[in-house]
């Protein structure tokens, strides 16, 4: 009975976990991808010493009078640009020479659909075919375990053909990986029910919500701007 549950569920959430599995490769190497599709805009070589952020700051200015820089991207490394980001989008500048290299345009990439594909597929509907497909992930893990018990196979069977070697393979991967497996099920289920699990969470730990962050703070009366390379 377990074993034919266990194979219906699998059967029946395979095409939503396939997809979940897809999404979160690419997710994985969202900075990679992101790079590789910008590299014109965030590689810069590095010459000298890199201007303060005061100079990229009024050369946007000059650029762009009637927007002003909401934020910054440092660059963590001397080979990239410094990101600002205006109405028009993230505007790249070269650090060194202050030359703008170009800009990303705000709005959401095929990058973003991909999050939105994996985190509810799109649409309310899909959010909770994904919130159900976690919990049948996390029972799917745990009664394939309950099912390895008896053999305890570790390994292949020699000169094993056809269903035999496909079983193996099913038994041996999926006990090897049952850890993984059970941490990504559960975090990605507490992710999906974040409405029930943050407030669980704050009250289990007895722990409050950080207040609301606002970029727009009333500035005291004769107050001037300071940019992050000024503080200090």
């Amino acid at each position: 009975m377990l074993l034919k549950l266990h194979l219906v569920l699998a059967l029946a959430s395979s095409v939503v976990v396939l997809t979940l599995g897809l999404t979160g490769a690419v997710m994985a190497f969202e900075p990679e991808i992101q790079h590789w599709r910008h590299r014109t805009l965030l590689d810069v070589t590095p010459g000298g010493t890199p201007h303060a952020l005061i100079d990229v700051s009024e050369t946007l200015m000059r650029a762009f009078p009637a927007e002003r820089v909401k934020s910054y991207w440092v660059p963590e490394s001397p080979t990239r640009s410094v990101g600002a980001v205006m109405d028009r989008g993230t505007v790249y500048v070269n650090p060194y020479t202050l030359q703008i290299l170009g800009t990303i345009p705000p709005g959401q990439d095929w990058l973003a659909r991909v999050h939105q594909l994996h985190l509810r597929f799109v649409s309310p509907i899909g959010q909770v075919l994904v919130r159900i497909t976690g919990v049948v992930m996390i029972a799917l893990t745990v009664s394939g375990l309950y099912l390895w018990m008896p053999s305890r196979r570790t390994r292949i069977t020699s000169g094993a053909r056809g269903f035999r070697l496909w079983f193996d393979w099913h038994a041996v991967i999926g006990v090897y990986s049952a850890a993984f497996l059970l941490v990504l099920s559960l975090t990605g289920t507490f992710i999906t029910f974040d409405g029930v699990t943050v407030p669980l969470a704050y009250r289990l730990t007895g722990s409050t919500p950080a207040p609301a962050w606002s970029p727009r703070q009333p500035a005291l009366a004769g107050a001037h701007q300071l940019l992050p390379d000024q503080i200090g």
